[in-house]
């Protein structure tokens, strides 16, 4: 989890990572999953279970 106020550089920060975990080249044993949390509060309310 990376925590920062807005405008920080979180979600740049972070989008590197998950392309290099989704090419094999960082923690390839890992599923990479990046949801903007403006998309995720969108989201929230539906049953992700269903």
């Amino acid at each position: 989890m990376v925590l920062g106020k807005p405008g920080s550089g979180k979600a740049i920060f972070l989008q590197p990572i998950v392309i290099k975990c989704d090419r094999a080249k960082f923690a390839a044993n890992k599923i990479p999953i990046f949801i903007h949390h403006k998309t995720f509060a969108e989201i929230a309310n539906l049953d992700l279970l269903a």
